[in-house]
């Protein structure tokens, strides 16, 4: 097959990072939908992409696109991504996945009916050098018994600033969990091949209004969490991983200064560090004198967030896929199925949320 050729829908992300990562990955841009027409054409023209539409459903059903890109407001993931699926499109859906479990299964049964040859959720990290290393040392057991894992995200995030948009909205999947968390419950599934099965959850509104993108003077409460804390349960895993590991993750959106988001591994005969934030990967341990050491495994040219990395790496790996037809060059994505899981954990998340805290247990039904 040539080069896919890449439909993008929505002008956030899709834009400002899909456009060039895709490209500098060997990937066709082909198409840019937005709901404003102006809008939609005027990227069309400044970004050089040949098609501009208005119409979702248009440009899944074009024949000059081949794999169709979903970075739309969260709750119209799963509409927009059921289009692209109906239209025999491989599709990216961005995350979250969707807004419940009950909304993601009717995906991932739409997926089975298109058997479309590529559809995955968003999850770019686990495209990345950094991560893909992480796994690889998790499974040669070089770490031991893991004795706790930590996860902290210090945010100044966009969407906690005026104005008032869908992220702020808990209805509409808004929220830094949505953001932020539900990209660390994959990575953990990715890296452990566990299951989370319970979680304590509580979540705050440090932002609690924004002043409304249509008229300034009016401010709009936000109910959509921009602070998490979670505490988690975990099954056994092959991975050094017991039932009794303790597991906690602290994200907020809304702090000020330079972001910080890193993952600590520690185990019994080593530690891992894994930078997201600037795309690192540092293994803590001892020489053979006892003394500390702090060994940079993998570490990027221009320390850079993982997110867009990923993006990158994503790309080489669709164009693999479809072009050089390295069919195993897609099966690290996450799969829809794979997202489903991630969707039982974060409506248990939202579950707890509400209760302040209590112990929720993750249904992934049958």
């Amino acid at each position: 097959m040539t080069t896919p050729r890449v439909g993008i829908v929505g002008t956030g992300w899709g834009v400002t990072v899909q456009v060039p990562k895709f490209r500098a990955a060997g990937l066709t841009i082909q198409a840019i939908y937005s709901r404003d027409a102006k809008r939609a054409e005027e990227l069309a023209k400044s970004l050089d992409i040949p098609e501009a539409f208005t119409d979702v459903s248009a440009l899944c059903q074009s024949p000059n696109v081949d794999l169709v890109t979903v970075v739309s407001p969260a709750h119209l993931h799963v509409p927009h991504a059921l289009l692209a699926l109906k239209s025999g499109k491989s599709v990216i859906s961005e995350k979250p996945m969707a807004l419940s479990v009950q909304e993601a299964t009717e995906l991932v049964e739409a997926q089975k009916e298109a058997n479309v040859p590529v559809a995955v959720i968003g999850h770019e990290l686990r495209f990345t050098p950094f991560v893909q290393k992480a796994k690889e040392i998790l499974e040669s057991d070089k770490l031991g018994q893991i004795r706790q894992i930590t996860i902290n995200g210090l945010f100044d995030i966009p969407m906690f600033h005026p104005p008032h948009s869908h992220w702020n909205d808990a209805s509409k999947g808004g929220g830094i969990f949505s953001a932020v968390g539900v990209h660390v419950v994959d990575l953990l599934h990715f890296l452990f091949g566990f299951s989370i099965t319970r979680v304590s959850a509580q979540t705050l509104n440090r932002v609690t209004e924004l002043p409304s993108a249509e008229d300034p003077g009016k401010m709009i409460p936000c109910d959509a969490e921009d602070y998490c804390n979670l505490r988690l349960s975990l099954e056994n895993s092959s991975k050094g991983v017991t039932a009794g590991t303790p597991a906690q993750v602290t994200l907020c959106g809304c702090t000020k200064g330079t972001p910080r988001f890193r993952a600590i591994i520690g185990g019994s005969s080593a530690s891992l560090v894994i930078d997201i934030g600037k795309s690192r990967l540092i293994l803590l341990d001892k020489d053979g004198d006892g003394k500390l050491r702090e060994e940079v495994l993998v570490e990027e040219d221009e320390p850079q967030s993982g997110f867009p990395l990923g993006t990158y790496h994503m790309g080489v790996a669709l164009r693999k896929f479809f072009t050089d037809g390295e069919k195993e060059a897609m099966s690290v994505g996450c799969s829809l199925s794979d997202g489903l899981k991630v969707q039982a954990v974060t409506d248990a998340v939202r579950a707890s949320g509400k209760q302040d805290g209590d112990w929720v247990s993750v249904s992934y039904g049958k």
